[in-house]
């Protein structure tokens, strides 16, 4: 979790960073340690609830901006005719081919990035704040649907955008920049990049949110039994402060973070994706078989990642099916202690 998350957290700072280069012409180093000292400072004050409220109003901002400027690149591209018609760009030949990308890799991409959006940090984050657990499942439903709506809106936005504006852009990460730059008007896209500032801080502090909770509740909270929960709030915001620097730390060594997201995510989903369906879906799972599927996916998919990929498989595709093969350890009946007890007698 901590890898994936710091990634993520990483990921933030640079595109904060990116932004106060092109609006301001600051040095992405500079640009990563200003928006990690003002995004831990606001997490660490802040705090889960602050984090949840902000979250509300900045994910409704992320939503609202993105399906708006869906229409406006259509309604600049000029009609769907227009693009149906529009001849394939030639430095891209398999552009729009569902074979334009091999089905190893796609496979990789559906089950890294992909299937973690079934066990990312809003998950435990509603299950945390949520009033009941019809409440938490609920909240979870509808937002892997939107998450669903909003990245076939990207797609369909940069789709739109090369096909009938002729955008293209030798770096991916200012795609962005440049299609708000061919279709809207200065006031707009000053308010776009407001919705871009809002989707990265939501994200940003979010993921501090989770990572350091997990250190605090399953590193720290374990070996520190008996101590109140004003002692552990110190230690969580003390963890944001250790997330922080772990994110800092890859967002300066490597900026572009792709690679580690995926490979974070792969970790994460190949120990956490299944026994939590499984916890999800089964009213009395077994927590020891839960704990051998959560160790058994990822132990496999770091010896896997630590041997460099054996016959060119990625570590989800050894990681996942292993975490699938110990499921019945977590279907298993619980016994109970007053079971346990009685039999003994």
């Amino acid at each position: 979790m901590l890898c994936a998350y710091s990634a993520i957290t990483g990921m933030q700072f640079v595109a904060v960073a990116t932004v106060l280069k092109l609006v301001f012409g600051l040095a992405l180093p500079v640009g990563i340690l200003l928006t990690w000292a003002l995004l831990t400072a606001k997490t660490w004050l802040g705090g889960l609830m602050a984090v949840i409220w902000s979250d509300a109003i900045l994910g409704t901002l992320q939503t609202l901006g993105i399906f708006f400027l869906l229409g406006m690149v259509y309604f600049a591209s000029g009609s769907w005719e227009v693009m149906s018609a529009a001849p394939l760009p030639t430095d891209s030949p398999d552009f729009l081919s569902l074979t334009g990308i091999s089905g190893h890799e796609l496979t990789v991409y559906m089950l890294t990035i992909g299937a973690y959006q079934f066990v990312r940090q809003d998950l435990w984050q509603r299950f945390w704040a949520a009033r009941s657990l019809r409440a938490a499942r609920t909240g979870y439903a509808v937002a892997i649907v939107f998450t669903l709506l909003v990245g076939a809106a990207v797609v369909l936005i940069g789709s739109f955008a090369r096909l009938g504006l002729d955008i293209a852009v030798t770096n991916p990460d200012l795609s962005f920049y440049a299609i708000i730059k061919a279709t809207l008007p200065l006031p707009l896209m000053v308010s776009m990049v407001v919705v871009l500032l809002a989707t990265i801080i939501s994200c940003a502090d979010s993921f501090f949110i989770a990572g350091a909770s997990s250190i605090a509740n399953d590193v720290i909270k374990p070996r520190m039994k008996g101590r109140d929960d004003a002692f552990m709030l110190r230690m969580s915001r003390h963890s944001v402060i250790a997330m922080s620097l772990i994110s800092l730390g890859l967002a300066l060594y490597a900026p572009r973070l792709l690679d580690i997201w995926i490979l974070g995510s792969a970790m994460l989903v190949c120990g956490v994706l299944v026994p939590t369906i499984v916890a999800l879906c089964c009213r009395t799972p077994n927590p020891r078989g839960g704990q051998i599927m959560m160790w058994g996916g990822l132990a496999t998919a770091v010896m896997w990642q630590i041997l460099g990929h054996p016959f060119g498989l990625h570590p989800v595709m050894i990681g996942l099916p292993v975490s699938l093969a110990l499921m019945p350890l977590a279907l298993r009946q619980a016994r109970s202690p007053l079971t346990t007890t009685s039999n003994a007698e």
